[in-house]
């Protein structure tokens, strides 16, 4: 009868919130018997074991909280429908351990709309249990989440999966799986590696990762709700043509706008670790030159920002605004020729390849490029020593330069970067990054004008007609100057 979601483990020990759908016995018109139930669900898991309303085997009951009472007056004369039987037959009784565990469609009271909860300690291993592998979406490219909302899923020694973030049993397969273990963790290990404990977050690890395809195709000898659940979002997110995901998810907590509406009720992203199956793949960063140009550019942007108040952050922009240029120019040359970067060339070759394939670079251009790689350089290799202010004008050429390279030779936008809005509206003081905004601003304007459900409004801050809300309960943001988002109805 377990209902609602379940929490992570606390940094002391492992724990479930765990609640139960009270039988009509146990309640009156005025209050439920509290008391009288839990002994109840006490006993019963003590003597028979416990299969809750999503398919949980309790077989032990230790409160660490007091229990919580939901009563619902007004629908004592409404039962509440309750899950069919499971079926449990040898292989169950030979797993589990459990001869004819209480379920609820066995009890012949009927159930009402109140409810009961308290928080239980609970190892999520048993013992000598250990995790064998991760959980993960290979062939899919997706994460399989727990509807926790956590993608903690593991396969363990006893050949079943159990989210290590909440404890949910997903499902137990009847023979293992046939992989070959590398290393095996206990729950407690797990808990330093990736839980709250965090404590071994430095630690190599070598989990095996475990296809959901895989558990697809494999006999299972029991199943529950978390897995159904996990199983049908995952399917949704990876196996949906785009059109038909977002028509089913508009308006639910899987909405991609989602983010947005949050922002303008004033809620606020709190980062997170990466997921445990990000953590253990082999290509877990992996980048191509744009993608790389792009870390690096925001990265120098914001060291050149910061260095007119602090100095100091001009020895950081440099070599990253030189890197950035540098990658970008070679994926230009590479779109020219698949094996020009085969000898590794410098960046004076690079620049010469490009120019020698009809690639427009102007000489003020290519002396700005000459220019900064001095003193990055200089600070790559040894000591450096330049003028202040000479930095900062070679910094803001560089990025103007950017600006433009990336836009005309690869059809990337500098404004696409993920600066934040602050960091690119000073960009935007810099003239030819403004006049370049306006058009790519003026292009996407033309798009949504075509689009029924966006509506496009002046934006507060730069006040040109450049806020776009794509649809009603979606957020707005201005694609001139990044400003968003606001509140409908402003």
């Amino acid at each position: 009868m377990t209902i609602g979601g379940q929490s992570k483990p606390c940094a002391t020990a492992f724990t479930k919130l765990v609640g139960f759908w009270v039988p009509r016995r146990h309640i009156s018109a005025y209050c439920i018997d509290v008391e009288g139930f839990v002994a109840e669900i006490v006993e019963t898991v003590r003597t028979r074991g416990f299969v809750t309303s999503d398919g949980q085997v309790m077989t032990r009951l230790d409160p660490i909280e007091e229990w919580e009472e939901y009563f619902e007056s007004g629908s004592l004369d409404r039962a509440r429908d309750f899950p069919q039987r499971r079926r449990w037959g040898h292989e169950q009784r030979a797993y589990f351990g459990l001869d004819n565990p209480y379920q609820m469609a066995d009890d012949p009271d009927r159930f009402t709309w109140s409810s009961i909860c308290t928080r239980i300690a609970d190892p999520y291993l048993d013992p000598g249990e250990r995790i064998v592998g991760i959980v993960h979406g290979e062939q899919d490219h997706c994460h399989l989440t727990c509807p926790c909302h956590y993608a903690s899923i593991v396969y363990t020694t006893r050949h079943r999966l159990v989210c290590m973030s909440c404890g949910a049993t997903h499902l137990v397969l009847r023979r293992p799986l046939p992989i070959a273990a590398r290393q095996t963790v206990t729950a407690e290990k797990w808990d330093q590696l990736f839980g709250e404990d965090d404590s071994k977050r430095h630690e190599e690890v070598d989990l095996v990762t475990v296809d959901v395809r895989d558990i697809e195709r494999a006999e299972l000898i029991w199943a529950t709700d978390q897995w159904d659940d996990a199983l049908r979002e995952f399917v949704l997110f990876s196996r949906t043509p785009r059109d038909e995901f977002l028509t089913a998810v508009r308006g639910t907590e899987l909405d991609p706008d989602l983010g947005s509406m949050l922002r303008e009720d004033g809620w606020q992203h709190v980062p997170e670790p990466p997921t445990p199956a990000f953590q253990v793949r082999d290509d877990s960063l992996n980048v191509d030159l744009v993608e790389n140009a792009e870390h690096a550019f925001r990265d120098g942007v914001s060291a050149y920002l910061a260095s007119y108040l602090h100095p100091d952050n001009l020895l950081g922009a440099v070599p990253q605004i030189f890197r950035a240029i540098e990658l970008l120019l070679k994926a230009r040359l590479e779109m020219l020729d698949p094996d020009a970067l085969d000898d590794r060339p410098n960046n004076p070759t690079v620049l010469r390849r490009l120019q020698s394939g009809g690639v427009a670079l102007t000489s003020d251009e290519i002396e700005t490029i000459t220019k900064l790689r001095r003193p990055r350089n200089d600070l790559q290799h040894g000591t450096a020593s330049f003028n202040y202010r000479s930095g900062l004008s070679l910094c803001r050429k560089a990025i103007a330069f950017i600006d433009r390279f990336a836009e005309e030779e690869l059809g990337i936008w500098t404004g696409d970067a993920r600066l934040p809005a602050v960091q690119w509206q000073r960009l935007l003081g810099i003239d030819s990054v403004a006049e370049r905004a306006a058009r790519m601003a003026n292009s996407r304007m033309e798009r949504c004008r075509s689009d029924s459900d966006a509506t496009v409004m002046p934006c507060p801050r730069c006040t040109k007609e450049t806020m776009i809300r794509p649809r009603p309960d979606a957020g707005a943001a201005c694609v001139y100057c990044g400003h968003g988002p606001i509140t409908p109805g402003e």
